[in-house]
């Protein structure tokens, strides 16, 4: 009798998660931060590790250097830039996938309408190769059960 009692509150709460009750909240693919890409000009691999990059969020930048590419890139990898001057309390990824695309990820905010964002890319000889201005619009949207209150961000540039 025990053992079939144990199967039959198993099987009503296996029902019950099944149909979403008692079900855990999950952040997969959603984050408060702000992800965009820009694209490199046309450029051997070699040229692209001489550049510079400057990212900023309104009077907040950061700057790097490619030089710590790898000498042969594989494709489909990203390679890590790393941009000093970004506050300790947020957080930039950068990262160049070859042929030639910056990905930008800026992390904990503050994210307020009408942000804007730049992005320089120059060469060796400071000639500005790539720029991107652009100013955001945020939306915000919950995701995962109602009743999980789980809200993520998401950046649309003009």
């Amino acid at each position: 009798m025990q053992r079939r009692l144990v199967i039959l509150l198993s099987l009503i709460l296996g029902s019950w998660n099944l149909l979403g009750c008692g079900a855990e909240c999950s952040s997969i693919g959603c984050a408060e931060a702000v992800d965009f890409e820009v694209p490199l000009p046309p450029a051997d691999w070699s040229t692209i590790r001489g550049l510079r990059v400057r990212v900023c969020r309104n009077t907040t930048c950061a700057s790097g250097t490619c030089a710590s590419l790898p000498a042969t890139p594989e494709d489909g990898v990203g390679y890590g830039v790393r941009l000093t001057g970004w506050p300790k309390n947020e957080v930039i990824d950068t990262f160049v996938y070859p042929p030639g695309t910056l990905a930008i990820r800026l992390q904990e905010g503050p994210f307020k309408n009408g942000d804007r964002y730049t992005v320089t890319v120059t060469d060796a000889t400071g000639a500005t190769v790539t720029a991107f201005d652009k100013t955001a619009t945020y939306t915000r949207y919950e995701v995962g059960a109602d009743s999980c209150g789980l809200v993520c961000t998401r950046a649309v540039f003009e």
